[in-house]
């Protein structure tokens, strides 16, 4: 019995590190120049239904989820070392890879982190180069939701 409680704790902190871990990459690159960033909370998501911004179009799935946060990043140098940033982002695996296009030099990747049927958290990043933007959201979010983003 104490051995199965002491498991649950390490699984409980391995989860949370690699959250925060997570968190951290995007809130380091939140801090870096030549970067806007957009957050919109699970209430202001709510007002959003059969809405498109940015050419994301979320209005599918506002009602999903908890929050969204977009980054963009257009600055040359902090374009270069946000590539270097972005590398750490799934260094633990905790995300998996949904989709990965390449098109010229722009490269597109989105990363999920399923529980159940459902991915709990969806990163989604775009570099087109000279600049990159990256898409964060979290909540209940289905596979069909996620390939409808974009249409």
């Amino acid at each position: 019995m104490k051995w199965r409680s002491v498991l649950v704790i390490i699984i409980v902190f391995i989860s949370s590190v690699t959250a925060f871990a997570q968190e951290s990459v995007l809130s380091n690159l939140s801090e870096l120049k030549g970067v806007s960033t957009v957050y919109i909370s699970k209430s202001m998501l709510s007002t959003m239904k059969g809405r498109s911004f940015n050419n994301l179009n979320i209005g599918n799935i506002a009602g999903k989820l908890n929050n969204l946060e977009i980054l963009n990043i257009d600055n040359n140098s902090s374009v270069r070392r946000a590539r270097i940033q972005l590398k750490t982002l799934n260094k633990d695996k905790s995300l998996e890879v949904i989709m990965k296009m390449k098109d010229d030099d722009d490269m597109t990747t989105i990363y999920g982190e399923r529980k159940g049927g459902n991915y709990t958290k969806v990163v989604m990043v775009v570099d087109e180069g000279d600049e990159i933007t990256i898409i964060n959201m979290s909540g209940q979010i289905k596979l069909d939701q996620i390939s409808n983003l974009t249409r």
